[in-house]
């Protein structure tokens, strides 16, 4: 809450709306604020997936693994994440945002919900032998080898000959799902459920 304003360390209004003087001199005014006393309410945490990642209070500390504490202090909470996979997105209260940092801190007064959200990004591996080039797009955005896209995402590779090369073989996860084993360019779609090699061989 507001407390002041200052000049010069001297406090000059506790008034939040402040008029000042005629200015004939160049001034700074300091607004100074200060935590206002809340009166105990309940924080919980949770997770939009605990097979991705989970929440955990940092300050106070509950008893035990409690996901709830009633205090009237600020609580503090710490995303974790479950595997190298995945990753922590984003805190919403009531489906707002609030931080995308993995330690956020809540000094409201009203008893909410502190929910971490998470999400499971895979590596795509791209290898290919000379005589031709594989693209690998999600959407409008090309993919470099080793990017990661979101479980379930939806990606689409083209192999393409060059010069007198075809195409002979379109490996992913060590599955050839080129229909023939002398194709100039053919394009295919994967849905991304877990880390994908994609393999391109010519001839």
């Amino acid at each position: 809450r507001f407390v002041s304003w200052m000049l010069n360390g001297e406090v000059v209004s506790n008034d939040a709306v402040y008029t000042t003087t005629e200015v004939t001199e160049s001034r700074e005014y300091v607004a100074t604020f200060e935590f206002a006393t809340l009166e105990p309410r309940t924080v919980k945490v949770a997770s939009n997936d605990k097979t991705k990642g989970y929440a955990v209070f940092v300050s106070p500390m509950p008893e035990g693994t409690a996901t709830d504490v009633t205090t009237g202090e600020i609580v503090t909470v710490r995303a974790i994440t479950q595997t190298t996979n995945d990753v922590f997105v984003n805190w919403t209260i009531n489906g707002e945002v609030v931080s995308t940092e993995e330690t956020y801190s809540y000094a409201g007064a009203e008893a909410v919900t502190i929910q971490a959200n998470f999400a499971t990004l895979y590596p795509v591996n791209i290898a290919q032998t000379s005589g031709g080039t594989i693209s690998v797009k999600q959407g409008s955005t090309t993919l470099a080898s080793g990017d990661r896209v979101a479980s379930g995402s939806l990606i689409t590779i083209t192999v393409k000959g060059t010069g007198g090369q075809w195409a002979k073989a379109l490996l992913i996860n060590g599955e050839n799902v080129l229909p023939s084993s002398q194709i100039k360019e053919f394009t295919t779609q994967v849905t991304v459920n877990g880390v994908t090699n994609i393999t391109a061989t010519f001839a």
